[in-house]
């Protein structure tokens, strides 16, 4: 398949003059939330109720949902709905709906409890309207589930009740209680997660480094492997290379573009900002080791300088020749296992240390402060080549490599 065919496929991606890519997440979320495994999975892990159980998701079947702007009457009502409606039997029988409405803006909104009331209102117009309803019939039940991805936590009340204004105690039996359940992904519970399609599918827009991302990209690759299962494994597929793209973008510039995107930029670039979260657990975890390695350098080098000392400091004599000999034989041993440990690194960052480079640094055995700088130096270049040109420019003692 060419390298572009998943983007020719997806209509919702944009491409701008500037050839910067924009990656809206509402229609994007739409195509997963339209997958029945999905909402399987979403419905039987992530929310505590049990009797979702008994539903036949054999049966599903995904509805139009345009009656919530023509039963309501209201121009241009529709367009400010992100939404999917399913209709699902119990088993006995009898259907019941799930209404699901992403919200996918950086922060929540406040009205939400009021535009499922007139989602629902919606819906039942229109069943009314077109006789899926008879006289005297009572209204199937509908579930609603917002889902949500900003980076704010969704702070705002969960049921129409708390919107409408306080009243008297003898008036609180007629107010309105219509909640609904809420699916925070930046937020949800790891405790909750289980493994399933949905939880691997949380873990991953949480991803906090390149490790986590890769982990919940091969479970999903695993449990969408399925031939039913191509359209969702197909975004899958696009949103890794999507992200492939934002890095090579990004070396390109020869600049942290990344720099640029914060959380408020979320509608448009939540991808990037995505991205920003992997690179930043990367380059934590990076320090970490780097810490690590320059930290059991030290102290391997300390512990061999002291053990040399000792031994040279007694075959040197007493008196002088002890104290010189535990001084020159500590700094021996630091610089022995610092080499040591330097070669090491460049072995395990590399796959091998070069004749060329070998040579520089047994040349260089002696400057322990060379040894340090060329440690941070393996850190810091992704390629032999990159280490070679520090090498190279360090007081110009090392021409041949």
């Amino acid at each position: 398949m060419a390298k572009n065919d998943d983007k020719q496929n997806l209509p919702f991606l944009k491409v701008s003059n500037s050839e910067k890519h924009f990656l809206p997440q509402d229609p994007l979320f739409k195509e997963v939330f339209t997958n029945k495994e999905f909402i399987r999975s979403l419905l039987t892990e992530l929310l505590p109720i049990r009797s979702l159980n008994s539903l036949d998701f054999s049966k599903m079947e995904l509805m139009s949902s345009n009656f919530v702007r023509d039963s309501l009457d209201i121009k241009k009502l529709r367009e400010l709905y992100n939404d999917l409606l399913w209709r699902i039997e119990w088993q006995e029988g009898s259907y019941t709906y799930l209404c699901l409405l992403l919200e996918m803006q950086s922060k929540p909104d406040v009205s939400m409890a009021k535009r499922i009331a007139d989602y629902i209102l919606g819906l039942y117009n229109h069943l009314e309207s077109g006789g899926k309803i008879k006289a005297r019939q009572r209204y199937p039940f509908v579930l609603p589930v917002v889902i949500y991805n900003g980076g704010r936590r969704w702070n705002v009340p969960l049921n129409l009740g708390e919107l409408i204004a306080d009243v008297p105690k003898d008036l609180e039996r007629f107010r309105i209680n219509l909640p609904y359940e809420l699916i925070d992904i930046r937020h949800f519970k790891k405790a909750i997660l289980k493994n399933g399609v949905s939880s691997w599918f949380i873990r991953l827009l949480n991803s906090e480094g390149s490790d986590d991302f890769t982990k919940a990209v091969r479970k999903l690759q695993q449990l969408l492997s399925r031939k039913d299962q191509r359209a969702i494994h197909k975004i899958l597929t696009f949103l890794i290379s999507y992200l492939r793209e934002q890095k090579e973008l990004e070396a390109q510039d020869g600049m942290d573009v990344l720099d640029e995107v914060d959380e408020s930029t979320m509608t448009d670039d939540w991808v990037v900002a995505w991205y920003k979260r992997i690179e930043k657990g990367d380059k934590a975890k990076e320090a970490k080791l780097k810490a690590k390695c320059m930290a059991e350098g030290r102290a391997e080098g300390r512990a061999v300088g002291r053990a040399e000392g000792r031994a040279e400091g007694r075959a040197e004599g007493e008196a002088i020749g002890e104290k010189r000999g535990k001084t020159e034989g500590r700094l021996e041993g630091i610089l022995n296992a610092t080499l040591s440990n330097l070669k090491n690194l460049v072995t395990w960052r590399y796959g091998s240390v070069p004749s060329e480079v070998s040579g520089c640094l047994d040349a260089k055995k002696k400057d322990l402060s060379f040894l340090e700088q060329a440690m941070k130096w393996v850190l810091d270049c992704p390629k032999i080549e990159d280490f070679k040109k520090k090498l190279k420019e360090y007081d110009g003692s090392a021409d041949a490599v």
